[in-house]
């Protein structure tokens, strides 16, 4: 092996531990596992991160695993909201936790206290034991005091009957230990040493740093459970501490890369510090913009343009907006690809068309 690994390496290793270098035809609670979670922020943006990953992934297949509570939306790394399956809420949400509850009354810090928080927390608890929509529960809360609850107790999102991938534009709420049966969740150690692997497994190998972008959590917490670890010291080209757990393959820069459209807010190019094995500078600042991540195209491996679906007069688009006139060479594919996610997105369209190539 090398002695450090190149911006191309780290780029395929990526796209291969995110199952973006080739569909995958496995399991889809395996699928999420292997990946470290999908960002979910955006309810429908999971279906497309699927799609981009899986061989043959029809929304049904997620509707399914909600409704078996074998995946479940809740909040986690860096307080956003991500599919995982059951088994990584109970071992994930320890490790976040505290940060998510933290960095909320850090935000509340100077409004008025909500008296009894904790109180109003374990009612709203109660009430969510079943699947609760959200204008139900800022009714009998008040706007302001759900906002508050909600950060301070262990609430999923629940599946909405009939909502293509198991959710809707309107929110219902539930209470986890509720959801998941009383299942137990893993101590604070054991938390976070299955944070540690887990982000290395999806995204690495990755600097301390990388750690700390990925899942929020400070530098000071991650690193003595980082030394703890058997895990693998690597070097990037810029010598670099990279982390890496054991038996993971590293992929080769020369190896070809699929093109492929990632959802919004797509975990592969948010979950490093340092962003450029997947997307440059100049394309970091147009997709990503005051809380906005738009849904990008990967072109040999990065981040060269967005895309998104638009409704004309008589037909349904795939709007393609590349930074620079894609390589003849992948225009074919990239085409492929577009047409691809077009029929999924919108199965029911009489005329599809995808424009921008």
């Amino acid at each position: 092996m090398r002695d450090s690994l190149s911006l191309s390496d780290l780029n395929r290793t990526l796209l291969a531990r995110q199952l973006l270098l080739s569909r995958r035809a496995m399991p889809l609670v395996r699928a999420v596992e292997a990946v470290a979670g999908i960002q979910a922020q955006d309810p429908v943006a999971p279906l497309f991160g699927l799609l981009a990953r899986l061989e043959g992934f029809a929304s049904d297949e997620l509707a399914r695993a909600l409704r078996r509570r074998s995946v479940v939306r809740g909040t986690l790394m860096r307080g956003t909201v991500h599919l995982v399956s059951a088994r990584d809420y109970l071992r994930l949400e320890p490790a976040v936790g505290t940060l998510i509850r933290g960095r909320h009354r850090q935000y509340l810090r100077g409004r008025p206290p909500m008296p009894d928080v904790a109180e109003r927390t374990r009612e709203a608890l109660a009430l969510a034991a079943e699947p609760v929509p959200t204008a139900a529960l800022r009714s009998h809360f008040g706007e302001d005091g759900w906002w508050r609850i909600r950060r301070e107790g262990r609430f999923l999102y629940a599946p909405v009957e009939g909502a293509r991938g198991g959710f809707g534009r309107s929110a219902r709420f539930v209470a986890a230990e509720a959801w998941l049966r009383g299942a137990p969740f893993a101590s604070d150690d054991a938390a976070l040493a299955h944070l540690v692997r887990r982000g290395l497994a999806g995204f690495g190998p990755m600097t301390l740093g990388d750690l700390v972008a990925w899942s929020g959590l400070p530098a000071a917490t991650l690193r003595p459970v980082v030394e703890s670890l058997a895990l693998v010291r690597r070097r990037d080209e810029r010598d670099r501490e990279l982390l890496d757990v054991p038996r993971r393959p590293i992929v080769r820069g020369d190896v070809a890369a699929p093109p492929r459209l990632l959802a919004p807010f797509d975990d592969a190019i948010l979950s490093h510090a340092d962003r450029t094995r997947v997307i440059d500078d100049d394309a970091r600042r147009a997709v990503i913009r005051g809380g906005i991540v738009d849904a990008v195209v990967l072109v040999d491996g990065f981040v060269r343009g967005r895309w998104k679906v638009a409704r004309a007069k008589r037909s349904v688009e795939l709007v393609i907006e590349p930074f620079a006139p894609i390589p003849r060479a992948h225009a074919r594919a990239v085409r492929a690809e577009a047409e691809r996610t077009l029929a999924f997105a919108v199965p029911e369209a009489e005329r599809r068309v995808v424009r921008g190539l």
